[in-house]
């Protein structure tokens, strides 16, 4: 019978890592050499769930598809639809609801492509996991794991759920996913911890989700599922988090002005028209399709395409977009935190310097792959003596790790990340295990552990006898070492030359290197027990390992990159601060004497306010939690940044979801990150993020070409009405060449727009203001002084025909239709760039603009020629005469549009 249940939350709410094993082990009410039963296992799992992580709850394809109606310029356009309807113009209500629904069916099915993407990238847990239950070891499914069972843990294991570390034979333990920290953490159940202390020195514990890369050891279950820690991050990204981007805010507040805009014209216009005594009903129609024309309808359809289109550029440069406007709001970003394991460092260990017989070896190559060269004074060594050999032969055998090649013939590591390093090192000057073991037969081994910070294993040779073969910590190396080696001759290690090596070691430890000696002694016999007091000690010491994660070839010109578009790049690790800042030196990131490192205990002592007070503002976060990562993210958010938030573990996921851009990596990133990303990187390369940002200024270049050309052929439009209106002369249009004006001249084109290459200097530039909108100043007067100029030539054409060539209504509507049709289509080659048009070399390098101009002016032609439609538009056909006329209309236009050009040039200089 089951007496009480444990109470897993006042557990798992407490330090477990400072409490007694045995007072955990009592209030489990569990046995550790039998475990539980399974009647006890049955009745827990009832009382706390399976033990799984939370998940976001799913967004079904209905749900994605109603997301894009949640707009404001959408509703702007619903409601003309609506009122279209109710006024019985049902050819512009049409004509809107395709707009709209295209729009809605692009970002469906970009967004669903993505998730169905995602989706196929999911594979996190183990599924079973070696428990102790009625006393027998037996292999349960994780998600069936309770509080209380007794987990046996084996080398490549992945850690099913929390627990209480009860022994521990050697055993490192992964973390990274959750400190950032690419150095597998030595795990021991003895010790003891008094107070609060980050999860990457909480020794006795083992956390849900990270691998163990060495030795064994027994643990008891303290917290499973959403009470692990990685269950606790989980939670916190199934909270909904709001963060609308920049475009989407300067959407909405565009959409608030146009339709105050709107409505105020319209109101001038009828009550100018309605005492001047015209005619009600023409009246009302004609503003109410100008009111409908003053909204650029196909805004949103051409913002929707054109992020499409950045979507599916940025997949050919290995980042997956699960949120359309994301793309647009890397263009803003001023901020990039970035993870260091895996983003800015490969992610894997490489052996660079060996210090051996008073000679500094530096090692080329990385990765895996036993490619590169041993040299010495910068010239390769092709010669291996007796003192290197035996340094090289030590490494090789005191080393779990196996490097071998896959079923594809490509080269792996198994085992330890740091022992796969020192194999590859072995390999490069031939040395390699599997040979080596056909002569030297292992007899027995002492695994390391955190106390003697030594692993020694001892091997039998035909020739050189019984060996010990010592690698660790060069201080506790040091300690059981009397000789030294040095080409190929012993001598004594003295104080003196313990004090010259402690000085090596440091210099290399300076550098960010993970620091290993190696050692060895010849028994004269096997001994009968195998005890570090008998075997360590007496050591002949071989010389220094120095092994690091080394920064991506490519990330160092990412960074000066963005130090190039004025982005900050902060390093944002798990890591200690002097491993972060030789990384972040050597990258550019840090500059020695003038930037600030932040450890994660010193933020812990901070408020959000105190951080964002600092200055100057750190350029590393050292040893940080995920709480600190979100603190940080968070303080820069106040701070008016925007930020970009990388990472792949399950310790970066709460800070991607809350930054305004969230970029997880594809291969080695969590299924928890991804969910919490916006944007995947399939390479897990920081230079693709850059990439990316490089695509998002080209987005919103795009965006702001094509505004400027609707808003200023909108504007053109209204204000010939206006000015017609105002001054009691004939309409130049009647309200169905409104909305044909509108469709001929306002998505094509625009549209088009969007496909422009990248400017040269969009890499160059700092990034624009989020807060200051679409528009500066300048882009203002741009949009105004367009739209009177194009209105105007249009008001003179149609005046001309009038009243000196005496021609009909029809025709002069016709002229001035063909006129303003030909002003804007040449505005869109305007509206590529802020420089000269006629002078530049791309003038004509969008093919995309020169088909859709091709395709509006044949629109005009159709409208115009053809029996049926000009009928319905009121148009006639043109002569000779009339198109000289029209040409000579588009000169002056250019002229005027140069000379603007010109005179900002100047202003600007």
């Amino acid at each position: 019978m089951i007496d009480t249940l444990p109470d897993q939350e006042k557990i798992s709410a407490t330090l477990l890592y400072t409490k007694k094993l045995a007072v955990i082990i009592s209030e489990l009410n569990t046995d550790t050499e039998k475990g539980l039963t399974k009647q006890e296992a049955t009745a827990r799992l009832v009382e706390y769930g399976r033990n799984k992580l939370p998940e976001p709850k799913k967004i079904s394809p209905l749900e994605i598809f109603v997301k894009q109606f949640a707009n404001f310029m959408i509703g702007i356009l619903l409601g003309a639809v609506a009122l279209s309807i109710f006024l019985k113009d049902y050819k512009d209500a049409i004509l809107i609801g395709i707009v709209v629904l295209l729009n809605a069916f692009i970002g469906f099915f970009q967004e669903y492509k993505a998730e169905k993407t995602l989706a196929s990238l999911k594979d996190m847990s183990r599924p079973t996991a070696k428990v102790k239950r009625d006393g027998k070891i037996v292999e349960v499914i994780t998600s069936l794991l309770v509080p209380g069972d007794i987990v046996v843990l084996e080398e490549g294991d992945i850690i099913p759920a929390d627990l209480r570390l009860v022994e521990t034979v050697g055993l490192e333990i992964n973390e990274a996913l959750l400190t950032g920290e690419s150095v597998p953490s030595s795990k021991d159940a003895t010790d003891e911890i008094e107070n609060k202390v980050s999860i990457g020195d909480q020794l006795n514990m083992a956390f849900m989700g990270t691998t163990i890369a060495a030795g064994n050891g027994i643990g008891v279950v303290v917290a499973t599922g959403a009470s692990t820690q990685m269950g606790k991050i989980a939670q916190t990204l199934a909270i909904p988090y709001e963060k609308p981007t920049p475009l989407q805010k300067n959407l909405s507040t565009l959409g608030k002005y146009l339709i105050a805009a709107a409505i105020l014209v319209s109101v001038v216009i009828f009550l100018l028209g309605y005492f001047q005594g015209r005619e009600t009903h023409e009246l009302l129609f004609t503003v109410i399709s100008l009111a409908v024309a003053v909204i650029p309808e196909g805004l949103i359809a051409v913002v929707t395409v054109t992020m499409a289109i950045g979507v599916q550029r940025m997949a050919k440069r290995n980042a997956i977009v699960r949120s359309l406007p994301a793309v647009e709001t890397l263009g803003a970003v001023n901020v990039i935190c970035s993870d260091k394991t895996g983003t800015l460092t490969e992610g894997k260990m490489v052996a660079t310097d060996l210090w051996v017989g008073e000679k500094l070896y530096t090692v080329s190559g990385t990765g895996v792959v036993p490619e590169g060269a041993i040299y010495m004074d910068d010239k390769p060594v092709d010669e291996v003596h007796d003192g290197l050999k035996k340094a090289l032969i030590t490494m090789s055998l005191c080393n779990d790790a196996v490097l071998q090649k896959d079923k594809n013939g490509s080269w792996e590591g198994v085992g330890d990340p740091t022992e796969i390093a020192l194999q590859v090192l072995a390999h490069k000057l031939d040395i390699k295990k599997e040979l080596l073991e056909k002569e030297w037969k292992f007899i027995e081994g002492l695994p390391f552990d955190s106390d003697r910070k030594r692993m020694s294993m001892l091997y039998h040779h035909e020739s050189h006898g019984v060996q010990v073969l010592t690698k660790g910590a060069p201080e506790q190396v040091f300690e059981v070492c009397t000789e030294i080696m040095e080409e190929g001759k012993l001598r004594d290690f003295t104080d003196q030359e313990k004090r010259r090596f402690e000085k090596i070691n440091s210099d290399m430890a300076g550098r960010g290197l993970r620091i290993l000696a190696l050692a060895s002694r010849r028994l004269a016999s096997q001994p009968k027990d195998v005890e570090p007091d008998t075997i360590e000690k007496d050591m002949t010491l071989l010389g220094m390992v120095g092994v690091l994660d080394p920064a991506r070839p490519e990330a160092r010109e990412a960074v000066a990159q963005c130090k190039r578009a004025g982005i900050t790049v902060m390093m944002v690790t798990g890591d200690q601060a002097p491993t972060a800042i030789n990384v972040a030196t050597s990258l550019g990131i840090y500059n020695l004497g003038v930037d600030k490192v932040l450890t994660g205990e010193e933020m812990d002592e901070m408020t959000e306010e105190q951080l964002m007070r600092l200055s100057p503002f750190p350029k590393i976060f050292a040893r940080v939690s995920p709480e600190n990562k979100l603190m940080l993210i968070n303080a820069l958010r106040k701070m008016k940044y925007v930020v970009a938030m990388t990472g792949d573990g399950v310790n970066d996921a709460a800070a991607i979801k809350h930054a305004n851009v969230g970029v997880a990596m594809g291969r080695e990133g969590t299924d928890v990150t991804k969910q919490a990303a916006d944007i995947i990187l399939a390479d897990d390369n920081f230079a693709t993020i850059v990439a990316a940002v490089e695509e998002g200024r080209r987005i919103f270049t795009n965006l702001l070409k094509f505004i400027r050309y609707l808003l200023s052929c909108n504007f053109s439009n209204v204000f010939a009405i206006l000015l017609a209106t105002a001054t009691g002369i004939p309409l130049p249009f009647t309200p169905v060449q409104i909305l044909w004006l509108n469709l001929v001249t306002d998505t094509p084109p625009a549209l088009a727009l969007g496909f422009d290459n990248a400017e040269k200097d969009t890499m160059t530039n700092p990034p624009r203001n989020s807060k200051n909108g679409f528009f500066r100043k300048v882009d203002v007067i741009f949009i105004l002084y367009h739209g009177i100029a194009m209105a105007s030539i249009m008001l003179f054409v149609f005046l001309v025909e009038v009243y000196i060539f005496r021609g009909t209504l029809e025709k002069a509507r016709t002229m001035a239709f063909a006129m303003l049709v030909m002003v804007q289509l040449t505005q869109a080659f305007n509206a590529k760039s802020t420089g000269s048009t006629l002078f530049r070399r791309d003038l004509l390098n969008n093919k995309s603009l020169l088909i859709a101009v091709a395709f509006s002016f044949g629109l005009l032609l159709i409208g115009m020629y053809f029996p049926i439609l000009n009928g319905i538009f009121q148009q006639v056909a043109l002569n000779l005469f009339d198109w000289l006329w029209l040409i000579i209309g588009v000169g002056i236009f250019i002229t005027l549009a140069e000379l603007f050009k010109f005179g900002r040039r100047k202003i600007m200089k």
